[in-house]
C-alpha cells in the first residue's frame, strides 16, 4: 500500500472556492482559505480550459466555467445596481474598478490602446520580415 500526500482536488474544495469567488473573496484568499495555494487554483482553472478547449467534459473544465460564470453574474450584478440606483453608484463602480480593474479600471483603454499598437507593430515587423525575405532570394 503506498501512501501519499491526501489528494487536494476534492469536490467540497472546488464549491467551497466558488463559493468564496461569488462573495468577490480574492482569489489568493478563496484559495488558500480552502487549503491550496493560489498557483493550484490557477492550475486548475487553466487545465479546465484547456479541457473545454479539447471538447473534454471534465470535473476541472466544469469548474473552470463555473467561475467565469460567477464572474460574469458579479459583474451583471454590480451593473444592474448602477442602472436602478443613478443616485448611489459609485460603491457599485469602486467594487468594478478594483475587482475587475482589467475591464473597469481607469487606464483600461490606454491598455487597450497598447495592445492595438503592439498588434500593428507585430504586424509591420513581419511585412518587414517578408519583404527581406523577397530581396534576399
Amino acid at each position: 500500500m503506498t501512501v501519499g500526500r491526501p489528494i487536494k482536488y476534492t469536490p467540497e474544495r472546488l464549491k467551497a472556492i466558488l463559493q468564496d469567488i461569488f462573495d468577490c473573496i480574492p482569489y489568493e484568499l478563496a484559495a488558500e482559505s480552502n487549503g491550496i495555494r493560489e498557483a493550484t487554483l490557477y492550475a486548475w482553472i487553466n487545465q479546465g480550459k484547456e479541457e473545454q478547449d479539447a471538447g473534454l467534459d471534465t470535473p476541472l473544465a466544469s469548474f473552470s466555467e463555473d467561475v467565469k460564470r460567477l464572474e460574469r453574474e458579479k459583474i451583471k450584478y454590480h451593473l444592474d445596481k448602477m442602472k436602478q440606483n443613478t443616485n448611489r453608484w459609485q460603491s457599485d463602480a469602486w467594487i468594478l474598478e478594483r475587482r475587475w480593474h482589467q475591464y473597469f479600471g481607469s487606464n483600461v483603454h490606454l491598455k487597450e490602446m497598447d495592445e492595438r499598437l503592439k498588434r500593428i507593430e507585430a504586424g509591420m515587423n513581419q511585412k518587414d520580415d517578408s519583404n527581406e525575405k523577397k530581396i534576399s532570394d
